[in-house]
């Protein structure tokens, strides 16, 4: 008797965690995805409040924050296009960021920023930056960095429909992977 007892208090429990976790997973899927931003250059330069990638990808890897699955190889001069657009935009709000790289001497870095105003030029992305965590460096040798969250719902939507064509309607439909070649064409998808 004590044994079928545990074996119908451990189903219980399983459906009841079972539950919680389908539920929990609903509402999580509802809320609005947020983005994150890698970029990858060769050297990071800091010269008072500039902060410069030089040699810097083409492209920057857009991905949401889980439980969504939706991913995006985007030009760099898309970002920096659409920094400002939207009452949530990077300018009303400028993101951290984390730099992670080494030194020349080949010990790693990282330090956490604070990023504005971005501007491009031959190979190169500078920012204003401010030093939110982290020692002062004169420069990080093979640099990414990652740029915090933007609940740019609309943005990626509004990307998603000018450069891929997916027609999204709603923020969960955003979940193919894309890349996309610096003229805006699709090279790939899934």
């Amino acid at each position: 008797m004590k044994t079928s007892a545990r074996i119908l208090g451990t189903a219980m429990m399983t459906g009841l965690i079972a539950t919680a976790v389908v539920a929990q997973t609903s509402e999580d899927k509802n809320a609005p995805e947020s983005f994150l931003f890698v970029q990858h250059a060769d050297t990071a330069t800091f010269a008072g409040t500039t902060l410069t990638l030089e040699g810097a990808d083409q492209n920057v890897i857009m991905f949401t924050d889980r439980p969504h699955r939706a991913s995006f190889t985007i030009p760099m001069v898309e970002l920096v296009k659409r920094w400002g657009e939207g009452d949530d935009s990077f300018a009303a709000d400028p993101p951290n960021a984390a730099l992670v790289g080494e030194t020349e001497d080949g010990k790693p870095v990282s330090l956490i920023v604070e990023i504005t105003d971005p501007v491009l030029s031959d190979g190169a992305i500078s920012y204003q930056y401010s030093a939110i965590k982290g020692d002062e460096q004169s420069s990080i040798e093979n640099p990414y960095v990652v740029i915090d969250g933007s609940t740019w719902t609309l943005w990626a939507q509004g990307f998603a429909n000018d450069m891929v064509g997916a027609g999204a309607t709603g923020s969960s439909q955003i979940s193919t992977a894309v890349t996309i070649d610096t003229d805006g064409a699709e090279v790939t998808g899934n």
